[in-house]
């Protein structure tokens, strides 16, 4: 099992991505299980919440021989998930807010020299 985290840093494949950033199939889900089916040589997702875990991965984990969960991932509830970039922002901007606050307080160089 991983981490969402940790998968998105690792893993820079669009599918894999899309299915994350999936926010109706995410709903009420607390995994998600990529699963490759073997007649196909496809994989896709399949989301369940906490409480059929093993169940939902029993059911895709060799069904008939052909199918087989690959990953397991843990996803991140929606207030969790604050990226790099983000938070990148959030302090550029605060920084930004600083310096106005700063050089409307101080006094500019005219206002210095005159006196």
């Amino acid at each position: 099992m991983i981490r969402e985290r940790q998968f998105r840093e690792e893993n820079k494949s669009s599918v894999y991505i899309d299915w994350l950033n999936d926010k109706e199939a995410r709903e009420g889900n607390n995994y998600m299980l990529v699963v490759t089916d073997w007649f196909d040589c496809v994989s896709y997702p399949v989301f369940c919440p906490s409480a059929l875990l093993e169940e939902t991965r029993a059911k895709y984990d060799n069904k008939d021989k052909m199918s087989r969960v690959d990953l397991v991932i843990q996803l991140q509830r929606q207030r969790e998930r604050y990226t790099i970039k983000e938070y990148v922002k959030s302090f550029v901007k605060m920084k930004k807010q600083e310096i106005q606050s700063v050089n409307q307080q101080s006094p500019s160089e005219e206002d210095i020299f005159s006196k």
